[in-house]
């Protein structure tokens, strides 16, 4: 007994046990650029949101911080690329505000100290986790990169917008 099958549509790739899936390659590449435009705006926003958190977060110290000791308790190496060679790293310290303990991540310093090292460092009472070296706080700079990346991104989105737009209406 034999079953008839659906001719393959014409142009149509093969695909075993399912038949031949069109595919309109105008309209995939039409969705590919979008999704590019997307991506590239979003990345623009996160950039620029994280940008004006870290100005934020200087601005807070700077204005409301209260200069403690604080004590790294230990750090944690972060690494990336191929090699995974150590890039920077991360420390804890406890410190003490008001006559309370805390525990929070050292802002301000990307090398490596010894557990136990007591450093100059700079809190904000009322928010436990913001703790930084008291030299990171006075070299701390504006994030005008942040904001000019997120500028270049954001335009170039904006460009590949417009150029799908202007080829769009062409055809």
């Amino acid at each position: 007994m034999s079953v008839d099958a659906d001719p393959p549509v014409a142009g149509a790739a093969y695909i075993r046990a399912g038949g031949g899936i069109p595919v309109n390659t105008r309209r995939l590449a039409g969705v590919l650029v979008w999704l590019l435009v997307a991506a590239l705006l979003g990345l623009a926003i996160y950039l620029a949101v994280s940008a004006a958190g870290q100005d934020s977060r200087l601005a807070l110290l700077r204005g409301r911080g209260v200069p403690v000791e604080a004590r790294v308790t230990g750090c944690t190496a972060v690494s990336s690329g191929v090699g995974m060679g150590i890039e920077y790293w991360n420390c804890r310290a406890s410190y003490t505000v008001d006559g309370r303990t805390f525990t929070a991540p050292l802002g301000g310093n990307r090398k490596l100290v010894d557990a136990g090292a007591r450093l100059p460092a700079v809190a904000v009472p009322g928010h436990p986790d913001l703790l930084w070296t008291a030299a990171g706080v006075r070299q701390g700079r504006s994030s005008t990169v942040g904001y000019a990346a997120a500028g270049v991104f954001a335009g170039v989105g904006l460009l590949v917008g417009a150029a799908r737009v202007l080829v769009g209406r062409r055809r």
